[in-house]
């Protein structure tokens, strides 16, 4: 069996009461402490779903920057593609359009040409003409 403990009478007895607060105040430790783990959890969980989110944000950017710059490379392609086949074309109707401005400003010049020549042989024919009836006449 084991000794009996000798009471000291200098130390007194634990206080129930006490006991019980000191009891009640570790739990409210450990329940703060508690909730601190779980608002700090909660927040790293919240600043992870950022990241992700600010990931996926950039992401998406990047591809959408990505399929622009495919586009304008694109459209730039096909401008100078147009204007490869199109712009000799074009030149070649230019020079066309001039070429048929010239022939129609000849014509005209021509023509003129031809009416002055024809009124000077109607005038030529009708002095002749005018001379001989003077002739028969005469």
């Amino acid at each position: 069996m084991a000794p009996a403990r000798k009471i000291d009478p200098s130390v007194s007895p634990p206080d129930p009461i006490t006991q019980e607060t000191q009891t009640q105040t570790s739990q409210d430790l450990d329940m703060s402490a508690m909730h601190g783990l779980m608002e700090k959890h909660r927040k790293s969980v919240k600043a992870r779903r950022r990241t992700r989110e600010n990931a996926i944000r950039e992401a998406r950017q990047e591809r959408m920057e990505s399929i622009r710059q495919k586009l304008e490379a694109a459209v730039q392609r096909d401008d100078e593609q147009f204007r490869a086949r199109r712009l000799p074309q074009v030149r070649r109707l230019c020079q066309l359009v001039h070429k048929k401005r010239q022939l129609e400003q000849a014509i005209m010049t021509s023509k003129t040409e031809l009416d002055n020549i024809i009124e000077a042989a109607v005038k030529h024919l009708q002095t002749g003409i005018e001379k001989r009836k003077e002739a028969m006449e005469g």
